[in-house]
């Protein structure tokens, strides 16, 4: 069967996993050191770092890796849709969700946040005219996501539109070979010192826009990647000699990790890690491309040679990660706060919120699929 109407079913159980780091991901930031999130209990310790830890390593290739997989489909999908078809059901499944999210979703959970931290000072409309219409903090919390890859999608179209209108440019040109293991060092040093610059005016933790830009790098270099894969047939190549060095990489990688973070002393000492001209911003940097990129290709291999089929179970759960991604904080935060006042560690309250938020998270995304019209939103 042709390759544009092949499901690749192991990308659909990739995505069942990454969205289960997501979720796990914030759920980590309430009760860890670091990291953006509506309601936080900071900690310290072994816990600190063992969540610190864990956010850390997620964040270093789960984005780019969501990032490089959808955008492995759009050249095949605007293809097959044409110009304008495609663009609206852009807008429809990206535009919609961002909209509700950001004009109805985030506000509720910001007030509610206040009602259970007790800064609470104004009635829900007070506080949305004037924090939200007047002040204009319009707050996409996780679906920055969304509106990153709704921008790199239309920068793409357009670029695509004026080469192939205006520079006589076609994008179906001859093909590139999948990266010999020198181009993937030479990628991996430079997408390194990229994010290490950008990060001097940029560091992790400040925002633009509702993006953090200094991981902005990693991102549009992945998603470029998966639009050069889907043109040159770079998943039908992954091999085992191809991707195992890299995996490896990113595996004796992990434990360099606490002697980078762990000469700040303490994580509100952690500037010189998240950006600036100094020896740990850049030796985060690239700790942090060669655990991405070797997590990417040894996932995406794995992947496709141990689980290219669904079963029943799967076949739901991957038609559901849209869903639970939009809807995730507002399962996950009300457990939180359900835990607020329990005599529990940050750990334990992790294991819980992760065991009955992720399972909830899915069951209602299924649930939001059933919904006449937002079958084909979500």
């Amino acid at each position: 069967m042709n390759q544009a109407y092949r499901r690749l079913y192991y990308l659909d159980n990739l995505k069942v996993l990454l969205i289960i780091l997501v979720i796990l991901g914030h759920v980590s930031v309430t009760y860890g050191p670091v990291g953006f999130w509506y309601y936080y209990e900071r900690t310290e310790g072994i816990s600190a770092y063992l969540l610190a830890f864990f956010t850390s390593f997620i964040q270093s290739f789960i984005i780019g890796l969501f990032l490089f997989i959808a955008a492995y489909f759009i050249p095949t999908s605007y293809r097959r849709k044409g110009p304008i078809p495609y663009v609206a059901g852009r807008l429809k499944r990206l535009g919609l969700p961002l909209l509700a999210y950001v004009l109805i979703i985030s506000p509720l959970l910001v007030y509610t946040n206040r009602l259970v931290t007790g800064t609470a000072d104004a009635s829900f409309f007070h506080f949305y005219w004037h924090t939200i219409i007047r002040q204009g903090q319009w707050i996409t919390g996780p679906l920055w996501f969304v509106q990153a890859l709704l921008v790199f999608t239309m920068t793409y179209l357009v670029a695509r539109a004026v080469a192939e209108n205006y520079l006589n440019i076609r994008f179906k040109g001859p093909a590139i070979a999948l990266p010999s293991h020198p181009w993937i060092l030479v990628f991996v040093a430079g997408l390194a010192a990229v994010s290490f610059g950008v990060r001097v005016w940029f560091p992790i933790g400040s925002t633009t826009g509702n993006l953090q830009l200094s991981f902005i790098p990693q991102y549009l270099a992945m998603f470029v990647l998966g639009i050069l894969a889907c043109g040159n047939r770079w998943l039908d190549q992954l091999s085992l000699k191809k991707t195992l060095p890299w995996a490896a990489a990113a595996i004796a990688a992990v434990p360099f990790w606490p002697l980078v973070i762990g000469y700040g002393q303490s994580f509100e000492e952690m500037a010189p890690v998240a950006g600036g001209f100094g020896w740990q911003s850049f030796a985060y940097s690239l700790w942090e491309a060669v655990v991405g990129v070797g997590m990417a290709m040894g996932l995406l291999y794995f992947f496709k040679r141990k689980a290219n089929f669904q079963g029943k179970v799967f076949k739901h759960l991957s038609r559901a990660t849209y869903a639970a991604f939009i809807i995730h904080p507002l399962v996950i935060l009300p457990l939180s706060y359900m835990l607020k006042e329990v005599p529990m560690g940050p750990l334990p309250k992790f294991i819980a919120v992760g065991l009955a938020g992720v399972p909830l998270c899915f069951g209602a995304g299924i649930l939001l699929k059933k919904i006449p019209g937002l079958s084909g939103i979500l």
